[in-house]
């Protein structure tokens, strides 16, 4: 029987330890903050960009050391996961965990938090002392809160965090600088903010100003080359090209295609890793696709059109004045911070990792070229739209509402979705046969 062997990639589970890799600015940028008078930072993103991965790595004492040096014997993180907190959950909880280890290190500190407790945790006089003599220690208290919008939906409000104290608390205490709080969520500060000051006894106050958003984006070309890396001289340079190609620039579909890729071999290993690896990344899309909004989600459709009509009917196919419209800028740069779509530029079309984007394929925008990331997405566009063989219920809605003629008119709609659908033999090809092809084609045109 032959052994099992570690895998440089991790999909699905938060990485860390050796397996983290970018993200050193970011690191280095929150530090920072916590060094210059305790300033606290929201990370926000998308699915599987990385957020809880980096809260790992602050969590880790050895990258502690690494920025802070000496200093971080001092400050205390705790990392609490809101995720999947059950409806009982309370700020009594919230706060116990919080405190918990800081007051096992020091009796005073203790007596403190005692008293905090008694007054249900609510009384500022009370934090306050517990935090200037902090100060005078030296220490400081760093929450590092992951999916922290948990606490505050767009709908229902949580039934124990249904007032606007409990945050209150949190801006209050971010006035000092021996406490700090870092949130991991996919809800900008912006959104938390409106959210917060519809709760009762709010005043219509922006809670969380005191933070600043940091956005975790997609990686770049070092961090997929650095990544690629990983497997040695496995994986060829066609593979390479492949893979980005196939995967785009998300953290997690990159890992997934390459874990996927690395465990197979012969012949059809193109074809069986990419049905594996499609199975898996379709979650993530449908996720991503339920968070954005209807412009952004027709701009998605329409770049992903270009690329199937492309492999349909080639240079032909024009998207008409919707390569002129005015209209498609804040979406399309949307579509970029997600990993969604690329910007290509002609100065890298020899580069490995872009030249692959078909001219053919582009949609073209005032002057600029604009490529689908991950193709993968493009087919996952496919089996939703046209070939009609998943089903996502909050796509069907949009599609009701006929959301696509803020830049499609009807009658183009079904022309984009007749051609397509009079291609039987392309339309319901398999993934895996789909995959080949872009793999041949790599191999053809890569000089």
């Amino acid at each position: 029987m032959p052994k099992v062997m570690l895998s440089p990639f991790v999909y699905g589970p938060p990485v860390s330890n050796s397996y983290f890799i970018n993200r050193e600015e970011d690191l280095r940028y929150i530090f920072g903050r916590l060094l210059t008078l305790g300033q606290s930072t929201a990370i926000t993103g998308e699915p599987h960009v990385g957020k809880t991965s980096l809260l790992f790595q602050l969590c880790d004492p050895k990258v502690q050391k690494h920025y802070l040096g000496t200093k971080a014997k001092r400050i205390n993180f705790v990392y609490i996961n809101l995720y999947g907190v059950d409806k009982n959950y309370t700020p009594k909880d919230f706060w116990g965990q919080a405190l918990e280890n800081l007051e096992k290190s020091d009796e005073k500190i203790k007596e403190l938090t005692k008293r905090i407790g008694l007054t249900d945790y609510s009384d500022k006089r009370a934090w306050e002392v517990l935090f200037r003599y902090l100060i005078d220690q030296k220490r400081q208290l760093v929450l590092l809160l992951d999916e922290f919008d948990v606490l505050l939906p767009a709908k229902d409000p949580r039934p124990n965090f249904g007032e606007f104290s409990f945050f209150a608390i949190l801006r209050d205490l971010d006035a000092y600088p021996s406490f700090s709080f870092i949130t991991t969520s996919r809800t900008p500060v912006k959104e938390l903010n409106h959210r917060a000051s519809q709760l009762p006894g709010s005043g219509g106050s922006q809670v969380f100003n005191t933070q600043v958003e940091l956005k975790l984006r997609p990686f770049d070309d070092a961090a997929i080359a650095l990544l690629l890396g990983r497997a040695g001289d496995k994986f060829s340079n066609n593979d390479k090209g492949f893979i980005r190609r196939i995967a785009g620039r998300n953290p997690f579909l990159l890992q997934a295609l390459c874990g996927f890729m690395l465990d197979e071999n012969g012949d059809d290993r193109i074809d069986r890793a990419t049905e594996k690896f499609f199975d898996a990344a379709a979650q993530h899309f449908e996720d991503l696709w339920n968070n954005l909004d209807d412009n952004t989600k027709t701009t998605s459709v329409i770049l992903s059109l270009a690329e199937l009509n492309g492999q349909a009917q080639g240079r032909d196919f024009s998207f008409g004045e919707i390569e002129h419209s005015d209209r498609l800028e804040p979406e399309l740069r949307r579509l970029r911070e997600l990993g969604l779509a690329e910007l290509v530029e002609k100065k890298d079309e020899k580069a490995w990792f872009n030249w692959i984007f078909e001219a053919d394929k582009l949609l073209v925008w005032r002057g600029e070229r604009w490529a689908i990331s991950s193709k993968a997405f493009a087919w996952w566009v496919r089996d939703v739209v046209i070939a009609e063989t998943r089903s996502v219920s909050t796509y069907d809605e949009w599609l009701k509402k006929k959301k696509y003629t803020l830049f499609l008119t009807e009658e183009q709609w079904k022309g984009i979705s007749s051609t397509l659908r009079k291609t039987p033999n392309w339309a319901f090809s398999s993934i895996g046969a789909l995959a080949k092809s872009v793999f041949e084609a790599i191999t053809q045109k890569r000089p």
